[in-house]
């Protein structure tokens, strides 16, 4: 026939000529007499070369095999089949294509091709192994950094950002499971192929080594042990590189990064922010600075920023701002700077006696000098001496104190310059005198040292705390250089000190003199002479404030080193305050932070390397042993088409498979194939291409065979589909849903779940390691389950009968790794199949999340402790101070206590110019009363505490005020006033009616008095009187007492007081009314019993009645707290009035107190500034200034004098239960990991519940898992003749070629060719199919059977 291709001995198309568009016919049937089949015409392009075709059913007679072909024919070891040759590239030529398909072309000295998958070739495996040394560099190089740096990354701001989660939680675990798919595709294809491979061997092999391997369907663990028995070292390579991914390698690498809290330390560029500058005069606020020495000695306020007590340092910040969150104790700054200090360095001086008696002979007169050799210098004054006897007016005083220093400040008594026997003395002397005189007759001890004072400068390394600025650590670096006088003007300094203060007080405000220690020294100054020390020697208040023990100070050393205390702690305040001026220089530093940093632990590198490095090796010892092996084949043979046309041309051995079919157990198969006498080859000799049976030595027909007998635990019983192991498995996700929901409950209920351990190895190993094992060992069950399922597709379509041939015989599930045939079974519209890969591929994902699952984190740990009540709610006294150097008692009101009258603004001072923390218990707004948790003292510094108590809050409200001014030109001594008159009530329309008024001296507008002007500039003036009762009754006085009135005023500086205008004088005023508020609060304090946070709680109780019900009226507590707060204004010189004194400045500068403390909470001055003209004045806006002064005035006083205002509780008093927060290493459940990790489990659950009562089918003894177990469902089937003559074919011609015949196949009952009912593949008719009952009424697919049909009934019975 024209146009006819060639063929070959039996009509099979060439390898290189077949093709999807050669003509296709029929292909020849065989007939069978109980089915009277009419054999098909043989399609000419697959004709064989004979006239007739053989019917085993119709001859008993073997067909007639060939003759062997003579040497040198393509059959006899040429490397051709039939006419044309296999394609195979040039071995000694390289290229890209040539190297890409090495390994896969037919190998040299065989006639047999060699087709692989590309996962089985050189570049794939070699890519693998750079893949595997990849990981295992970069682990080696992560660990170096994190060793050499402390860490990988580090926490910024509020926390781990995305990114550095992601590095910390997933990407190790993500790696490793891309890397894990990666391998298991060359696992799966090493594993499937593995019998070929074996076939293809010349001498061929035993069927338990060829046809009956099932390595895809061994359990992961097993296949190595398995493999290494048969002695198949590929499959034992790759298996065990496989296992120690998914098992070892993938857990592992979730536990490599871990996150912990971590000191570490980073080079940083800061910059100083001020530098050193040399002041003129002694400005605006010449004593500001002993404020702050005051608070710090007295009150207990902390050194200025960036200092300490000896040492002021240039303050510094990072260049790039604050690393981490700016909390206490998380984060350090530790910068080169300068420091500046104070050096007293004294010496005792000599005591000289001139004796001399009076007239008398009865008083000792003698004169006592005090010589320093040094300058030359002595002193003498009478305060050593004592003349005077004692008597009951007089009594007899035993101490003498004095500090005399070198220059006249504004309060001396003495001072060394131009003394007559200190001539020529250093500018920086100074003397400090003790004396001590039992009795009038004793002999005086005089301990008394000349210091002189040095100041210096010198480079430092110092150390603060990011939160607060204050200084934890200082090092000296270099040499200290003495400061020259180009530098610092010492003289305004040590005038200052001299004289206790600055004379010009009517710019300076508050500021115009040193604090007076009288209330805190009252004690002290009883025993002294000189009881006026605290004006004129106001510096030895601070050595009071170190000690308060004159005893001590006879002693030499102790007085020398209290007094360079003293001076160092002045000088830092100074320089602070007075030196610093904003300057900004680079300097070097580093930034100690405790945050969340993530790091490497070296026991999970170390582990992992050895793992990867063994990957390694057993990747290269597969490639060695497995690249140049043949497989024998021509193409994939995946699907069960594949397998038909290459033993459809074998009658040898498919007779071996004669008595078997689907129903065949296990030992019937190796009954009839395990004769290990018997070889099995892919074979290509006598034209043919075919798996055919190879005799064995000796082996004849009447030798006795040995039937390979498979042990235990090689048989195949497939426990994974049993009922056994269908409950276990379900009651496992079941009790793993239940587990992790009752850990994420727990986490819930107890602030996370516990570490356990502080050891990273323990830590990492139980909650990453772990976890991960846990999602890991999941993973090979359901890829087993879903490789069952690829298998049972095909037949479950068949034997519903009727399937086409792409609908079951040429599917090629098993040839793609479980997890990833969800795209071809959606193609097929095998929607079950895709959703149980989909579970095996959400294995991974499952891995990951339960990586991620959880992360260690600190938190406050609450314990429930009791708190017990310090001091009863009851006020019982009020403050009172007096302007005296000794504190009379018995002047001291009932119900009132002495105090330092403005201790409460000089806490305010350091803590608005210093940043310390207000006192105890107290906030800018609120007064807390104390509690005492009973552990309290044996908490860490970290702890903090919950407890309710009761909460004051004190404020003002404001409204206008009619006011009158008026000038009485009465004259006196002095000058006339001008006077502003006011009469509101005490209450808002209602109430005793208060009057009073603010004067003030017209000389004090003169321009050369106080405010330094010129006449006609602007002056502001403020006044805060304090009002009396028109009644004059007591009780309305209190209530009036307690107003705050406020007026604010401009005018002109007058060049004479003679020519005031008053039309010149323009003012606003307001009144303002205290309120109290009293309620219950849940307050959070530290350990410094600072008060962090307060919420007001739900009480109807009158806690209010409870504070007054006391010997304190409301009214009291108000007219006292307003002589606090105004109570610089009652110490004005020339104050003759009740009301109070108008203040007046050139400027925005405080006048009183009032103002400094409505400047700071305000951050404004406008309202001060002569330059606001008063119409433009808010006074609504001065008054909510005022109110927050004064609520924290208030708030300030209370948390001194608390424990002095209130009664103490009885150690019996009520007890409450409150909470104790403790900073503890808890591990945190990520809550979008959980729902994460229980939707998977839940969806598994119901997914394996789904599929072991309804899915799982029993078609046959066993699973068609290997080769010969697929031969026996076709062994006896006309199917063979649809592919006889396509085993050259590819698998897409194959599948067209079977498409083409429009056969439809079934599974089930039918009559073989040798007339035997069997039970397997089989076209249509089929006798019958198998019905669901059949196949599925064992195990657990009874329950599943019994629930389908109680739901038909129920159904039937509803409807």
């Amino acid at each position: 026939m024209a146009g006819r291709q060639s063929r070959d001995a039996i009509g099979r198309l060439p390898y290189r000529n077949r093709s999807v568009n050669t003509p296709l016919a029929q292909p020849v049937a065989h007939t069978h007499t109980p089915t009277r089949r009419t054999p098909s015409p043989t399609p000419t392009s697959i004709r064989t070369s004979s006239s007739t075709i053989f019917d085993p059913s119709q001859s008993p007679t073997p067909p007639q095999i060939p003759s062997p072909v003579p040497p040198g024919t393509a059959a006899s070891g040429s490397t051709i089949i039939g006419d044309k040759p296999f394609p195979r590239p040039p071995v000694s030529k390289w290229s890209f294509k040539s190297f890409s398909s090495f390994g896969s072309e037919k190998i040299k000295d065989h006639n047999l091709p060699s087709w692989r998958p590309f996962t089985l070739r050189l570049p794939y495996l070699i890519f693998l192994i750079f893949l595997t040394l990849f990981f295992l560099i970069s682990i080696e190089l992560i660990l170096r950094k994190s060793q050499r740096d402390g860490y990988l990354t580090l926490a910024q701001g509020d926390g781990l950002n995305g990114w550095q989660i992601f590095v910390s939680q997933y990407m190790g675990t993500v790696a490793s499971v891309i890397f894990a798919i990666l391998l298991s595709l060359s696992d799966l294809d090493a594993k499937r192929l593995e019998p070929w491979f074996e076939l293809s061997k010349p001498n061929g092999v035993t069927a338990k080594n060829s046809i009956l391997l099932c390595y895809p369907f061994d359990f992961l663990a097993f296949v190595p042990f398995k493999a290494a028995k048969r002695g198949h070292w590929s499959i034992f390579h790759m298996g065990t590189a496989t296992v120690l991914v998914f098992w070892f390698i993938t857990p592992l690498q979730s536990s490599l990064i871990a996150t912990v809290g971590k000191q570490v330390v980073m080079p940083t560029r800061f910059m100083t922010t001020q530098g050193l500058m040399k002041p003129s005069d002694s400005g605006s606020e010449p004593t500001a600075f002993m404020n702050v020495a005051y608070s710090i000695s007295w009150l207990g306020s902390t050194p200025p920023l960036y200092s300490t007590k000896s040492e002021a340092v240039l303050p510094f910040e990072p260049v790039s701002g604050i690393v981490s969150r700016p909390e206490v104790g998380t984060e350090l700054w530790a910068s080169n700077s300068t420091a500046y200090y104070a050096e007293a360095g004294c010496r005792p001086a000599e005591t000289i006696v001139k004796r001399a008696l009076t007239s008398n002979s009865e008083e000792d007169n003698s004169e006592y000098f005090l010589h320093d050799r040094k300058t030359n210098c002595s002193f003498s004054n009478w305060g050593i001496n004592n003349l005077y006897k004692p008597t009951p007016m007089d009594p007899w005083k035993q101490w003498y104190v004095e500090y005399i220093g070198y220059y006249s400040g504004a309060y001396s008594n003495y001072y060394l310059q131009g003394y007559p026997y200190c001539q020529n003395p250093t500018p920086n002397l100074f003397l400090v005198v003790f004396g001590y005189r039992k009795d009038y007759n004793s002999t005086p001890s005089v301990n008394a040292v000349f210091c002189e004072a040095k100041y210096r400068t010198s480079a430092v390394e110092a150390v603060v705390d990011a939160g607060t600025k204050l200084v934890k650590n200082i090092t000296y670096i270099g040499n200290s250089k003495a400061l020259t006088s180009d530098q610092f003007n010492a003289t305004i300094f040590e005038t200052i000190l001299s004289g206790s203060g600055d004379l010009n007080m009517q710019d300076s405000g508050p500021f115009f003199r040193a604090p007076f220690h009288s209330e805190r020294t009252k004690e002290i100054t009883k025993l002294l002479i000189n009881d006026g020390w605290d004006y004129a020697a106001n510096v030895l208040g601070y050595l009071f404030a170190i000690d308060s023990d004159l005893e001590k100070y006879l002693d030499l050393s102790f007085l020398i080193s209290t007094i360079d205390k003293t001076y160092k702690l002045l000088f830092v305040t100074y320089a602070t305050a007075k030196l610093m001026n904003p300057e900004k220089k680079p300097v070097d530093g580093n930034v100690s932070i405790t945050t969340d940093a993530v790091v490497v632990p070296e026991v999970f590198a170390r582990i992992l390397e050895g793992l990867l490095g063994a990957v390694a090796v057993l990747l290269i010892c597969f490639v060695l042993s497995s690249t140049r092996r043949r497989s024998g084949l021509v193409c994939d043979p995946a699907s069960l088409a594949g397998t038909m046309a290459l033993v459809a041309n074998e009658p040898r051995l498919l007779e071996r498979f004669g008595a078997l079919d689907g129903t065949s157990t296990m030992d019937q198969l190796h009954q009839a194939v395990g004769d290990e006498s018997l070889k099995f080859k892919l074979d290509s000799q006598m034209g043919k291409y075919q798996l055919s049976v190879a005799s064995g030595p000796g082996s004849d027909s009447n030798s006795i065979s040995r039937i390979f007998q498979p042990h235990e635990n090689e048989q195949e019983k497939n426990i994974e589909l049993s009922a056994a192991a269908g409950t276990i498995f379900i009651l496992l996700l079941g009790g793993l849903i239940t587990f992790i929901s009752y850990v994420f409950h727990y986490h819930n209920t107890h602030d996370g779940l516990p570490s356990f351990s502080d050891n990273i190895f323990v830590f990492q190993l139980l909650y990453s390691y772990v976890p991960t094992a846990i999602g890991t060992l999941l993973e090979p069950f359901w890829v087993l389950l879903t490789r069952f399922i690829c298998v049972l597709q095909p037949l479950e379509t068949l034997r519903h009968g009727h399937a086409l041939a792409s609908e079951s015989l040429t599917l090629k599930f098993e040839s793609v790794p479980p997890s990833f045939t969800i795209f071809s079974a959606l193609r097929s519209r095998h929607y079950f199949l895709s959703i149980i890969a989909m579970a095996a591929l959400s294995t991974n994902i499952l891995a990951i999340a339960l990586g991620a699952l959880f992360d260690p984190e600190t938190v406050r740990l609450p314990t429930t402790i009791t708190i017990r009540e310090q001091f009863l709610p009851s006020l019982q006294a009020l403050p009172y101070y007096d302007q005296q150097s000794i504190v009379d008692e018995s002047l001291i009101p009932a119900h009132h206590f002495a105090t330092g009258r403005d201790d409460h603004y000089y806490s305010l001072y350091a803590h608005f110019t210093s940043d310390t923390p207000l006192p105890a218990w107290s906030t800018k707004t609120h007064f807390f009363l104390p509690v005492k948790p009973n552990d309290f003292q044996s908490s860490n510094i970290s702890d903090t505490f919950q407890a309710e108590t009761i909460g004051f809050n004190a404020s003002l409200s404001c409204e206008p005020m009619d006011t009158t001014f008026r000038v009485d030109n009465t004259t006196d001594y002095m000058s006339p006033f001008g006077s502003f008159g006011f009469q509101p009530t005490a209450f808002k329309d209602s109430g005793p009616l208060c009057k009073d008024s603010a004067t003030f001296r017209l000389y004090t507008l003169e321009a050369n008095v106080g405010t330094r002007t010129k006449p006609g500039y602007t002056l502001a003036m403020e006044a805060y009187p304090q009002m009396q009762a028109a009644s004059n009754s007591t009780q309305e006085n209190e209530i009036c007492n307690g107003l705050v009135p406020a007026i604010f005023s401009r005018t002109k500086a007058l060049e004479s007081r003679s020519n005031f205008d008053p039309t010149t004088l323009s003012y606003k005023s307001i009144i303002c009314r205290p309120k109290l508020d009293v309620r219950r609060y849940q307050v959070t304090i530290d350990t410094s019993e600072r008060i962090t946070k307060a919420e007001i709680m739900n009480n109807t109780i009158d806690e209010k009645a409870k504070v007054f019900s006391g010997p304190i009226t409301e009214s009291q507590l108000f007219a006292n707290m307003q002589l606090m707060f105004r109570s610089d204004f009652s110490y004005i010189p020339g104050n003759t009035g009740t009301g109070g004194w108008v203040k007046s400045g050139g400027s925005s500068l405080p006048r009183v107190w009032i103002d400094f403390v409505a400047q700071a909470i305000s951050n404004s001055t406008d309202a001060f500034d002569p330059k606001t003209p008063i119409q433009d004045l808010n006074m609504g806006l001065v008054g909510r200034q005022l109110s927050d002064a004064y609520g924290i005035v208030f708030a300030t006083s209370m948390g001194l004098y608390h424990s002095q205002m209130f009664a103490e509780a009885s150690p019996s008093a009520l007890q409450a239960r409150g909470m104790k927060f403790t900073s503890n290493v808890r591990v945190q459940i990520s809550s979008s990991m959980f729902a994460l990790t229980a939707t998977l489990l839940s969806f598994y659950f119901i997914l394996a519940i789904y599929f072991y009562l309804f899915r799982v089918s029993r078609l046959f003894q066993r699973l068609p898992t290997s080769i010969a177990s697929e031969i026996q469902l076709f062994h006896k089937s006309s199917i063979l003749d649809d592919v006889r003559g396509t085993e050259l074919l590819t698998s897409q011609q194959r599948k067209d070629h079977l498409l083409s015949l429009n056969q439809r196949y079934g599974y089930g009952r039918f009559i073989g060719r040798d007339s035997i009912l069997r039970v397997g593949i089989e076209r249509e008719p089929l006798l019958d199919h198998m019905s669901n009952k059949e196949v599925r009424n064992q195990g657990l697919g009874k329950l599943g059977l019994t629930i389908e049909y109680w739901a038909r009934w129920l159904k039937r019975t509803l409807t």
